[in-house]
């Protein structure tokens, strides 16, 4: 779970455990979830929410403004581990954990799955088939992120994820 670290004022060093999945606004009021006692800070002043694609921060139109690595926030925007968020005079360092691998491996442990010897190679007739397609339409204006392009997976990958099933099927039935 995501964290915040209190940088500044009586506070410094205390961490606050985000819930996962769940609004937490940070504000004056007494219904907020993380109460700043500070004229600088509006009643219901900014919102945060750790969702599986990360921690988002969104500004509730607070008076004062909120602010990560002294820019303001002017839309929703994610956070990640390092950033400094201010909210009137009080800052604090997020802490995004590195999620663990599925069923206690680490990465030592995919890596080792992935090492060429663990690879099997591809015969000919796989070499003889790759392709690479193309979007046809490319005279469009707009861009899009890279969140919104559906990404299919590469011959490579699909190996990849095949090797790591076996392996994992193995280290499970140990």
């Amino acid at each position: 779970m995501a964290e915040l670290i209190v940088r500044t004022g009586k506070h410094a060093g205390k961490r606050l455990v985000l819930p996962l999945l769940k609004d937490v606004v940070l504000g004056r009021d007494p219904g907020c979830q993380i109460q700043l006692n500070s004229q600088l800070v509006s009643r219901r002043h900014c919102q945060l929410r750790e969702t599986v694609k990360g921690l988002v921060l969104c500004d509730l139109k607070s008076q004062n403004g909120t602010f990560v690595n002294d820019v303001a926030v002017t839309k929703p925007i994610r956070l990640k581990g390092g950033d400094v968020l201010r909210v009137g005079a009080i800052e604090f360092e997020v802490f995004v954990p590195i999620p663990t691998q599925p069923g206690g491996f680490s990465d030592d442990d995919v890596a080792d799955w992935l090492s060429d010897d663990a690879i099997p190679s591809p015969s000919a007739s796989d070499r003889d088939t790759a392709e690479i397609t193309r979007p046809d339409d490319t005279s469009t204006s707009s861009i899009s992120t890279p969140e919104e392009v559906p990404v299919e997976p590469t011959s490579a990958a699909l190996d990849a994820a095949a090797i790591i099933r076996q392996r994992w099927m193995t280290r499970k039935q140990s």
